[in-house]
């Protein structure tokens, strides 16, 4: 269970990151770095 919930983590962490880089794409330069 540890595998998929790390495999779960990951997936949503690229999703928020992904996400941050559209914005950045849009013209809004927010970023959670």
């Amino acid at each position: 269970m540890k595998g998929e919930a790390r495999w779960t983590w990951m997936v949503e962490q690229a999703g928020y990151l992904t996400g941050h880089y559209i914005a950045v794409d849009g013209g809004q330069h927010r970023t959670a770095f």
